[in-house]
């Protein structure tokens, strides 16, 4: 019997893309016109830096607390940012989703979490609940939150820090570190006579 041997990149058990990285955003609000384009801009943005951009949507606070508590199954899930709606009237508000996150495992959370609200009062108690920031509804589109949120915690790679959080998980291919084991691949013998 003839074999090839080849070697079998090693990826730690996760599924790593071919290239840019990998991010999974979460964003939650009962109004498709505000959810569906700030979706829509992260997939782009990051199709463009050559990242892949993940995006669920939940339309109230009860629907996001089920997608972040499937998330914890798996770690190549978890969210890296949620952006969330305060102001909800099904059902639930984004306060429950902040409320939810704060008393999540540390390696479950989100990297980073957004309110984006036009009710100005609410900041401080967002903050409190560990809110990376709020955002004026009233004051910025959601398109341009999506560019801006985008610009300042998911930069091209080459504009990374060294310390930014996925700037090195990309793996080298090439590197004989990341293809441990050989396998072996049988081919039929095409040597007989029949």
């Amino acid at each position: 019997m003839n074999t090839i041997s080849a070697a079998r990149p090693n990826f730690g058990g996760q599924i790593q893309p071919r290239f840019g990285t990998h991010y999974n955003l979460l964003t939650v609000d009962d109004d498709f016109l505000v959810r569906n384009p700030i979706a829509k801009k992260f997939q782009q943005l990051g199709k463009l830096q050559g990242d892949t951009f993940n995006v669920s949507k939940a339309v109230n606070a009860e629907d996001a607390i089920d997608q972040l508590e499937a998330s914890k199954d798996n770690t190549t899930d978890c969210f890296d940012m949620v952006i969330t709606d305060n102001s909800m009237p099904t059902r639930g508000d984004g306060m429950k989703v902040l409320q939810h996150i704060q008393n999540m495992a540390p390696q479950d959370k989100p990297t980073y979490t957004f309110m984006y609200s036009s009710d100005a009062d609410i900041e401080e108690e967002a903050l409190k609940l560990g809110a990376d920031g709020v955002y004026d509804k009233t004051k910025i589109a959601a398109v341009n939150l999506a560019k801006e949120l985008m610009a300042k915690f998911f930069p091209p790679k080459a504009e990374r820090p060294i310390s930014h959080k996925r700037a090195q998980s990309t793996p080298n291919l090439r590197s004989l570190e990341n293809s441990p084991k050989p396998f072996a691949l049988a081919l039929p013998n095409l040597d007989r006579a029949d």
